[in-house]
């Protein structure tokens, strides 16, 4: 009994496979764009809007890679975007003082304001992301198979 193994094209085999970190690469940078662009989405349809400037805020980063990592990220600059996200305790003024609010163009002065409670718009987007990772993944690596020549 005779075996015989062949690899007619181990020439074109290789070249693909010099190519490999290259793919992988771009297609893994795709993939964690998606995720944090969708993250941005999610996170803006929760975010509460008076006059629309924290909604406007939120942004995703496109995704950076660095060595064997792949980075990308989505938030806010805006100053009391934490406040918001998280709630806040009671306010009440210093003595001799008062709070001053401009709603709608009305100013208001008070002793004190209420706690607020959080609306958690950023930390409902990951929950809604989380599932999607694993998909976002399996994708990319169907991808990156089919660019290399794979079934």
């Amino acid at each position: 009994m005779d075996l015989e193994f062949r690899f007619d094209d181990a020439y074109e085999f290789a070249q693909r496979m010099a190519k490999a970190p290259e793919i992988v690469t771009d297609e893994m940078r795709v993939g964690v764009n998606r995720l944090t662009f969708q993250g941005e989405a999610f996170t803006k349809q929760r975010t509460p809007v008076k006059r629309g400037t924290l909604r406007r805020g939120i942004t995703a980063k496109p995704a950076v890679v660095s060595g064997t990592t792949v980075t990308g990220s989505w938030g806010t600059n805006v100053p009391y975007a934490r406040p918001v996200e998280e709630g806040r305790g009671p306010v009440v003024a210093s003595p001799g003082k008062m709070l001053r609010f401009e709603i709608g163009g009305t100013v208001l002065y008070r002793k004190r304001v209420r706690a607020a409670k959080g609306r958690f718009m950023f930390r409902d987007a990951q929950a809604r992301i989380r599932p999607l990772v694993a998909r976002e993944f399996a994708a990319v690596t169907k991808r990156i198979v089919a660019r290399m020549g794979g079934a």
